[in-house]
């Protein structure tokens, strides 16, 4: 994942500024301690041991080059924490941020996991549904089949009657038709 993989570099990052601010500690370190087993020459322990002009001017050079270097271990060491800093914040930055993100997203899909459970729900209880409704629907065209044939049965008893009842009122004799002789038969 994206995030993740901002997060190990920035942690390798972290881990190079560290070294960096450690090395230049211990240099530093190191100088103070020489500087200490030496017990640092003043510039009068200079005057009064320099046998010349000459030596004195070339000894307070090589004096100014040391303050230079150690003035310059001390800046590299006071860079390095600094840039240490700096990479463990902006590492922080980006962890807290990716760390936003993920709730936000982690939210996100119990938001979705909820709604997808209540569609569930729903689907099944449309199906529950659909399926009483067919239930139902198949309860009421077998009731109106049987009563369609039960009101064909009763409209051609009725036609019967009122066939037979018109042949005998017509000649007070019952008269069959060609169709009931061949029921008859």
């Amino acid at each position: 994942d994206l995030c993740d993989t901002i997060l190990k570099q920035k942690e390798k990052e972290v881990e190079a500024a560290k070294q960096k601010e450690t090395e230049q500690l211990e240099k530093f370190r190191a100088r103070v301690r020489g500087m200490e087993e030496n017990e640092n020459y003043s510039i009068l322990d200079l005057l009064l041991t320099s046998s010349s002009i000459g030596e004195f001017i070339s000894a307070m050079e090589d004096m100014q080059v040391i303050v230079e270097s150690d003035k310059k271990l001390a800046d590299d060491y006071i860079a390095a924490r600094e840039e240490a800093e700096r990479v463990r914040n902006e590492y922080l930055s980006v962890k807290n941020e990716y760390k936003e993100h993920l709730d936000v997203l982690n939210a996100e899909q119990g938001r979705l996991e909820r709604q997808i459970a209540e569609a569930d729900a729903l689907i099944i209880s449309l199906e529950e549904d659909t399926e009483s409704a067919i239930a139902e629907y198949e309860i009421s065209i077998a009731s109106e089949d049987k009563m369609a044939k039960y009101l064909d049965e009763m409209s051609l008893q009725y036609a019967h009657e009122q066939d037979a009842e018109l042949r005998t009122d017509f000649s007070g004799v019952s008269v069959l038709s060609a169709e009931d002789n061949a029921l008859n038969r």
